[in-house]
């Protein structure tokens, strides 16, 4: 009951494009009269509190790294996934105790009645935090894939087939053996004195596996049944958790009324010229975006956009 669920912390991780949904649902939250209290990267810090979100940094600059990391880039630009994921991860496990110790004082500090991460490294970190303050682990991924739970029938964004049934559960073993046995070493340094012995969510893939499909708490999910049905192989127990709430987006009159004057997260000075495009011609236009990445530069980006416009007939 919200009487008895007032203040949330909502834990977002990830550059731009995996924060601002986060930055929407606080809005929405805060709207319906909760105190909210978002954690993130260094680098988000503002991008909340120029919006009136009260927000604390726990995580390195995931835009700095991702950006500046060599690495990364190439992976990014070769489109070589598992080395994208296994250097993210290991950068998240070399900044673990920075992190796990920012979020642990931010929950003394706040004492939320329930918390809301949106990543698995943020759920692994919620779950031994919740464990000590007794209070719900309300996961809320950003898509039926982030839910990471067994089934044939999800496919990728662009609806590509995959057997995700077995690509679910490899995810979790490979979540419970690169990294969630290698953060339970910091939070029993940090805080094993105040889990009193309780097991953590991955001690036991048994019970990290019945955790992750039959949850204790709701799952706040962002997306639509009405774009991307709920796979109906998903289990019993874990369909009668999610809520799928459609899309978090920021509204315009919310992106209009940001506190920076110059509105520099949501166009700034390149609005005007913007606006005045879409108004010179009645032909509907294209849009083509990223997110907040780039690969090789940007002038390959745009190269890749004009072509792929070219190529379609535009």
């Amino acid at each position: 009951p919200r009487a008895a669920m007032k203040r949330l912390m909502v834990m977002s991780f990830g550059s731009r494009g995996d924060v601002q949904p986060f930055l929407a649902l606080s809005l929405r939250l805060q709207e319906a009269g909760y105190t909210v209290l978002v954690t993130c990267g260094v680098e988000n810090v503002n991008f909340f509190k120029k919006m009136n979100i009260e927000a604390r940094a726990v995580h390195f600059d995931m835009t700095a790294f991702m950006k500046e990391n060599p690495v990364i880039r190439k992976a990014m630009a070769t489109g070589d996934a598992a080395t994208l994921n296994k250097s993210v991860c290991y950068k998240v496990l070399d900044e673990y105790e920075a992190s796990f110790t920012a979020i642990w004082e931010a929950a003394q500090d706040f004492k939320p009645d329930a918390l809301l991460p949106g990543l698995a490294f943020d759920l692994y970190t919620a779950h031994a935090v919740g464990q000590v303050l007794k209070i719900p682990v309300i996961y809320s991924p950003l898509s039926v894939q982030a839910c990471l739970v067994p089934s044939q029938q999800v496919t990728t964004d662009l609806n590509e087939s995959r057997w995700h049934f077995a690509a679910a559960l490899f995810s979790l073993k490979v979540l419970q053996w690169m990294l969630y046995s290698r953060m339970a070493k910091t939070v029993r340094r940090k805080i094993g004195r105040e889990l009193a012995g309780v097991p953590l969510i991955s001690d036991s893939y048994k019970h990290m596996v019945s955790e992750w499909v039959a949850p204790s708490a709701i799952v706040l999910l962002q997306s639509s049944k009405i774009v991307r049905p709920m796979p109906s192989d998903f289990p019993a127990c874990y369909i009668s958790r999610v809520r799928p709430t459609s899309f978090w987006v920021v509204d315009t009159k919310d992106q209009l009324m940001e506190g920076d004057a110059t509105g520099s997260d949501w166009g700034g000075a390149a609005l005007d010229s913007i606006k005045n495009f879409l108004a010179s011609s009645n032909q509907a236009p294209v849009y083509l975006g990223w997110g907040s990445m780039v690969t090789l530069s940007t002038e390959d980006m745009a190269e890749l956009a004009v072509g792929a416009l070219k190529h379609a007939g535009k």
